[in-house]
C-alpha cells in the first residue's frame, strides 16, 4: 500500500480555486462518516495568531500551545528544522480517514491540480498529479469521485494481522481454555483456522511465552507465530488489543480462544463490513457488542488508548463512539460469536 493512500493535495496558482474546492468538499465527504483533516501548506510561514494575546505571547517563549474551548481545540507546535512534510503526513493518516493537503505543489505526495482561467496544464516542476481539474468543470464531484475511489483502495489493500487472546483466568473453566479440544481440535488451533484468510497470526496475552511448551495441532498455525505480551498497566482483553496495535498499527482482527463455534465464513462477513469511516466493527448479538471477534483499524488506537487512560479493561466501551460501526451478524452465523466459560457450556456448544 502506498505511503500516502490517505492523503491527496489540492494545489494550483493563487486564484486557482483551492480553498473554495475545498469548502464544498469537505462538508459531502464528512456528511458520509469520514473523518478528514485539512493541512494547509504554506512555504512562507503562518500568521494566524493574534499578536499579543497570550497563546502567541506563550509560542513565543518556546511553549508548545494548546487552546481548549467547549466546542474546539487548537494547538500550535513547531515544525523541526528539516523535518520534511512527509513524515507530518504519513502521522497524520493514522488517525483519520482522510488527509486533505491545501498548496505544496512542489511536495512528494499525491496531488490534484486546479487548472487556473486560461492554464492548459500544471508546470513541468509539479509531480505526483493524478488528475488535472479544469476551470470551468463540476469539481466536487470529480474531486469527490477521486477520493472515494482512492479510500476504498486504501482499505481494501490496508494490511491486515489476525490476533488470538490467549492467557485469561479460565477460573470457571478451570483449565487454560485454549487447549481445550473439540472434535479432536484444539480451540487454538480451531481459530487459527478460521482466521486464515485475514493474514499473518498472533498470539496476545499473558502466557503466549507458555504456548510454545504446549503441542498443538500438526502442524500448528501458530508454529512461528507472534507472540505479543499484555500492555503493562491494562487490564483484561483490552491489555492484548492494545498490545497488537501499539506493536504493529495495520488492521486488526481479533478473536479471543475460547469460541468453539467460530469458522471461517463469520471471518470474512465481518472482514466484508469493513469501510472507510469505520474505525471498528464490533459485531452485536442480542443486543450486546461483541469486541472479542472484531475489527479494530489502526485509527482506532487512540480511542481504545483513552478508554485504558481511565482504568476500564473492557473494548465495549468503544459502542456508541464516532467512527464505531456494530452490525449484525446474518442469522447463521451468530453462533460463531458465542464463546464457552465453563465445562457445561462446552459440552451444550
Amino acid at each position: 500500500m502506498s505511503a500516502f493512500a490517505r492523503v491527496l493535495g489540492v494545489a494550483g496558482w493563487q486564484g486557482s480555486g483551492k480553498t473554495t474546492l475545498l469548502e464544498r468538499l469537505v462538508p459531502a465527504l464528512v456528511a458520509e462518516g469520514l473523518s478528514v483533516i485539512v493541512l494547509k501548506h504554506d512555504a512562507h510561514g503562518l500568521a494566524f495568531d493574534v499578536a499579543g494575546k497570550d497563546s502567541d505571547r506563550l509560542f513565543r517563549a518556546g511553549a508548545e500551545v494548546v487552546v481548549d474551548a467547549p466546542a474546539e481545540r487548537f494547538a500550535r507546535s513547531r515544525r523541526a528544522a528539516g523535518e520534511p512534510l512527509a513524515a507530518r503526513l504519513r502521522e497524520l493518516q493514522r488517525s483519520c480517514d482522510l488527509v486533505l493537503v491545501e498548496g505544496g505543489k512542489r511536495e512528494a505526495h499525491p496531488k490534484v491540480w486546479l487548472l487556473a482561467p486560461g492554464e492548459e496544464a500544471p508546470p513541468d516542476e509539479v509531480s505526483d498529479v493524478l488528475a488535472v481539474l479544469p476551470w470551468d468543470g463540476d469539481r466536487v464531484a470529480a474531486m469527490g469521485e477521486l477520493v472515494r475511489r482512492r479510500l476504498a483502495e486504501a482499505w481494501a489493500q490496508a494490511p491486515r494481522r489476525a490476533g488470538v487472546l490467549v492467557g485469561g483466568a479460565s477460573s470457571r473453566m478451570g483449565t487454560p481454555k485454549q487447549w481445550l479440544r473439540v472434535d479432536g481440535e484444539t480451540l487454538l488451533d480451531r481459530a487459527a483456522r478460521a482466521l486464515e484468510p485475514v493474514g499473518h497470526l498472533a498470539l496476545l496475552g499473558r502466557d503466549v511465552g507458555a504456548a510454545a511448551e504446549v503441542t498443538l495441532g500438526d502442524p500448528s498455525p501458530f508454529a512461528g507465530a507472534l507472540r505479543l505480551p499484555d500492555a503493562p498497566g491494562v487490564r483484561g482483553p483490552l491489555a492484548g488489543i492494545l498490545a497488537a496495535l501499539r506493536w504493529e498499527t495495520v488492521t486488526w482482527v481479533i478473536s479471543s480462544c475460547d469460541l468453539p463455534r467460530l469458522r471461517a465464513e463469520a471471518v470474512e462477513w465481518l472482514l466484508s463490513q469493513r469501510r472507510p469511516g469505520r474505525w471498528a466493527v464490533l459485531p452485536r448479538i442480542g443486543g450486546i457488542v461483541q469486541p472479542l471477534l472484531a475489527v479494530y483499524e489502526p485509527q482506532a488506537l487512540p480511542l481504545l488508548e483513552a478508554i485504558a487512560a481511565v482504568g476500564a479493561a473492557g473494548p465495549s466501551r468503544l459502542e456508541g463512539q464516532p467512527h464505531v460501526a456494530t452490525p449484525e451478524p446474518p442469522a447463521d452465523l451468530a453462533d460463531c460469536w458465542r464463546g464457552a466459560n465453563t465445562p457445561e457450556e462446552l459440552v451444550e456448544l
